[in-house]
């Protein structure tokens, strides 16, 4: 399934269709769902007439689409077999065979299904960058962008610069017509001009003599050095590289989304009724990978576990009212900083803070409950894990005032740092996952008063 585990596919869909997953949680895990049940979508964009049809050819490993083809926006999914559907806008829908393609012109859009092994890996989109609508659709739904360009002028450069800057670190500039550069002698020159660019706003440049890369697929056998010699492998391996980490990225994140929120069934009575964490059933093999982004949805990566907890344990300036104080940081026991917690006055959240009752009242119940916990490491990350989904749920819903919102990037943080103390399942995780609520409570208590 598109280098996704189908087995986290499964999970997934069953612990969407639990009741009392938090809203908020409903939301991460559905976007999960969608994006590891498609393969990664890479887009071909630019100017018209700069070589994406081809390149497209050069990716799906054969001439499928001829030259001929003309549609605003082209779209190459996996299929059992040929399927081709091309519409366009006077509302006519026409069905040509896959030595037929040369009769579309003019469409609005084709849609292609086809067999090709390489579309088990990623699907194909198309549009000219001086389409808005087209390039809307296709940028809004892809995970990668392949520039096509012969010299990425001024007039690119620009249209590139509006894009969003998320893109960048996933997409390629590719000069697609590098033969007759070189034919020219300016190749090198081309490429040395465009060398500050292509580190600052792209992942890699690459120039293809995409002519070349099609007259070796067609030699038969196929002409291995020709092929190598076009630039073409190196582009291909580039891409379904990177298409491979980001989904790698996509299955670790939901890979901790289930260990907070799959349901065991021995431990439910098999109802599905309460999401649970499964962070003993499913132990981990391995480091867990940060999301490069391969999803559209924003995400920040957040810092290594040590580096977090080291920010969590630094002492909060001072303010007034006067902060609760923080558990000793270092190698201190889970016994040691929940006898902390115990110790301390157990203030609520001032009153005339400017944070939403929800979210007060929520972090004062989760120090109060702390406070008579045993020093068992799984209720104790139960309780800071769900107080962390609690307030991430609140956020959600846009409560945060306008003037906390600075802090909604930390909030995320402390949520997807309490997923990965869970998997932990240790005293040791537990205590830092303490210290980073408590942190969080302080923080939120000096930043909130008015």
């Amino acid at each position: 399934m598109f280098n996704s585990d189908p087995d986290i596919v499964a999970e997934l869909e069953a612990a969407l269709a639990r009741k009392g997953l938090p809203a908020a949680a409903r939301s991460r895990g559905q976007a999960l769902f969608d994006i590891l049940s498609r393969p990664v979508r890479v887009a071909l964009i630019g100017p018209k007439g700069k070589g994406k049809t081809s390149l497209m050819n050069l990716l799906l490993g054969e001439r499928l689409l001829p030259d001929e083809l003309s549609a605003r926006v082209i779209e190459i999914v996996p299929g059992e077999a040929f399927v081709a559907e091309a519409s366009y806008d006077d509302g006519r829908l026409e069905a040509p065979e896959d030595d037929e393609l040369d009769t579309v012109r003019g469409a609005d859009r084709l849609l292609i299904a086809a067999p090709q092994e390489v579309l088990r890996r990623i699907a194909l989109l198309e549009a000219r960058s001086d389409d808005a609508e087209g390039l809307a659709d296709v940028i809004g739904r892809a995970d990668i962008v392949l520039w096509c360009s012969t010299q990425f002028g001024a007039d690119e450069r620009e249209a590139w610069a509006a894009m969003e800057t998320g893109l960048h670190d996933h997409a390629f500039l590719i000069l697609t017509k590098a033969d007759k550069l070189a034919r020219k002698n300016r190749l090198a020159e081309v490429i040395v001009g465009l060398k500050d660019v292509a580190q600052s706003e792209f992942a890699g440049l690459y120039p293809v003599a995409t002519l070349q890369g099609l007259n070796a697929l067609e030699a038969k056998p196929k002409d291995k050095a020709l092929w190598d010699g076009s630039g073409a492998q190196a582009l291909v391996d580039a891409v379904l590289d990177h298409a491979t980490k980001g989904r790698q990225a996509d299955l670790d994140q939901a890979e901790l989304f289930l260990a907070r929120y799959a349901v065991d069934p021995d431990e439910d009575g098999g109802d599905g009724e309460r999401p649970r964490s499964r962070a003993r059933s499913r132990p981990r093999s391995g480091p867990i990978r940060r999301r490069s982004r391969l999803t559209r949805e924003a995400s920040k990566q957040p810092p290594p576990a040590e580096e977090a907890a080291r920010q969590a344990d630094a002492p909060a300036a001072p303010a007034k009212p006067p902060a609760d104080p923080a558990p000793a940081p270092g190698d201190a026991t889970l016994a040691d900083r929940l006898g902390a917690v115990r110790r301390m006055p157990s203030r609520a959240l001032q009153p005339g803070s400017a944070l939403p009752d929800r979210l007060r009242n929520r972090l004062s119940e989760a120090s109060a409950e702390l406070q008579r916990l045993s020093d068992e490491p799984e209720k104790v990350l139960a309780c800071c894990a769900e107080t962390a989904d609690a307030i991430q749920s609140i956020i959600d819903e846009g409560s945060l005032p306008p003037e906390l919102s600075p802090l909604a990037d930390d909030l995320a943080l402390t949520s997807e740092m309490m997923t990965l103390l869970q998997l932990e399942n240790a005293p040791g995780p537990a205590a830092d996952a303490v210290t980073m609520l408590l942190q969080l409570k302080r923080d939120l208590d000096q930043r909130s008063v008015v």
